[in-house]
């Protein structure tokens, strides 16, 4: 929603598939890197599942849903 594509994005979904096991999460250059949804995106992607936030009470308590 941040670029109006989603992750590892390609139109051959066999790429797709592959950039998701084998490439590293990145974002444009337009978005910093700091803001705090970057962060957030980052552990819901996690391709460690021990690293990925699990729950909805987890992603609540996020820093970039903090105040709402």
């Amino acid at each position: 929603m941040l670029t109006g594509l989603p992750p590892y994005y390609s139109k051959d979904t066999n790429e797709m598939y592959q950039r998701i096991l084998n490439d590293n999460l990145s974002f444009p250059d337009y978005i910093n890197k700091t803001h705090p949804v970057i962060d957030l995106l980052v552990k819901l992607l996690a391709k460690d599942p021990n690293n990925r936030i699990k729950t909805i009470e987890e992603i609540k308590k996020h820093t970039w849903l903090k105040d709402t």
